[in-house]
């Protein structure tokens, strides 16, 4: 019987010296929230996330020219670009460069042709005009460049991708969860 009653002591004691450990008020120990950007098309599951100390690149609403930079911080509905908080609502499109590999696998295979291309079709232009001879092998060359420098300038315009923000592509903040 005194084995049992140790036991309950023990366990009671436990018990209580356990419970002033945890936290009595969990709103004090909370975690600020914190917010990023998301451009998603509803019904896909590709997402592109913006966070705080990302670049972006945007066009506000009745703007012509796009904007360029880090994001300062990302509030509820606003983000703070070089101090100034802009609504999300103010957005008009926001444009991508090399956000998958395959784009940036493109750029890099675009900036080789155009380059090559250049050079190419120089030198055939110079082939064909200063050897009588061999006119023939100038002009392929240089065709043969200006054909490179075409699907190098082809592949310039698969880079950029401008998104218009509209019931198709939505552009929120969701709160980020640690």
């Amino acid at each position: 019987m005194i084995r049992f009653i140790l036991l309950g002591i023990f366990f009671f004691v436990a018990l209580v010296t356990t419970g002033l450990a945890q936290a009595t008020d969990s709103v004090s120990t909370a975690q600020p929230k914190s917010y990023y950007l998301v451009l998603y098309k509803p019904g896909r599951a590709n997402r592109f996330s913006f966070y705080a100390g990302q670049n972006i690149t945007f066009k506000l609403l009745n703007d012509k020219k796009y904007y360029s930079g880090k994001i300062n911080a990302v509030h509820k509905d606003t983000f703070v670009f070089w101090d100034t908080e802009i609504p999300l609502s103010r957005v008009d499109k926001i444009r991508l460069e090399n956000h998958t590999l395959m784009l940036k696998v493109v750029k890099a295979g675009s900036n080789f042709l155009r380059e090559a291309g250049k050079l190419f079709a120089i030198v055939g232009t110079v082939n064909f005009l200063a050897l009588p001879k061999h006119r023939q092998d100038g002009l392929i060359t240089a065709s043969a460049g200006l054909s490179a420098y075409t699907l190098g300038q082809g592949g310039k315009l698969l880079q950029k991708r401008s998104y218009k923000i509209n019931k198709n592509h939505v552009l929120k903040t969701r709160e980020t969860y640690y």
